[in-house]
């Protein structure tokens, strides 16, 4: 009879499986990290996106009422604005104005409403017809209308700025 020989080669060494974890935890660690940068990405693009489409929204309300205005009834602060806007019934005063991070519109005597949230800073500025700045409201054919505005905490804050100048059109 055949004796059957024992060999020592059946099987992996402590040390090899040790090296093979390790190789795993490492490639794990790797893949975590990559996710939670992806994930990261991910969150600062969807709050860019919609702090962008507030901001955006805000603007265009804003080019709206200055495009249909014949002038300026107040400009008390770079940041407050009381627009002249001709409409079908005769003039009608718009406001614009900051309150906290909110931006207000008020027409009239409607209530206020909100435009823009989020809002760090909101700025109006007047400019002739030749284009020159001006503080005096008679003297404007274009308002430029300056918005910052910023959402989210440490690392995942979103800022944004929107700059127009629009033309009073029925000045």
């Amino acid at each position: 009879m055949h004796q059957k020989k024992h060999s020592r080669n059946k099987g992996f060494t402590l040390l090899e499986i040790m090296i093979a974890v390790l190789i795993l935890f490492a490639v794990a660690g790797a893949l975590t990290t990559s996710f939670l940068h992806l994930h990261r990405a991910s969150v600062m693009t969807s709050l860019y996106s919609q702090l962008h489409a507030e901001i955006r929204h805000s603007v265009d309300v804003i080019s709206r009422d200055i495009a249909c205005s014949s002038g300026i009834s107040a400009f008390p602060a770079t940041n407050d604005i009381t627009l002249i806007c001709e409409r079908y019934t005769g003039p009608s005063f718009v406001r614009y104005y900051l309150s906290g991070n909110q931006l207000y519109r008020r027409a009239d005597a409607d209530p206020a409403e909100v435009t823009g949230g989020s809002i760090d800073g909101i700025g109006f500025s007047l400019f002739k017809q030749d284009g020159t700045a001006t503080t005096n409201p008679a003297e404007a054919y274009f308002i430029e209308v300056y918005i910052k505005a910023g959402t989210g905490t440490g690392k995942h804050r979103a800022e944004d700025m929107l700059q127009i100048r629009t033309l009073m059109r029925n000045k």
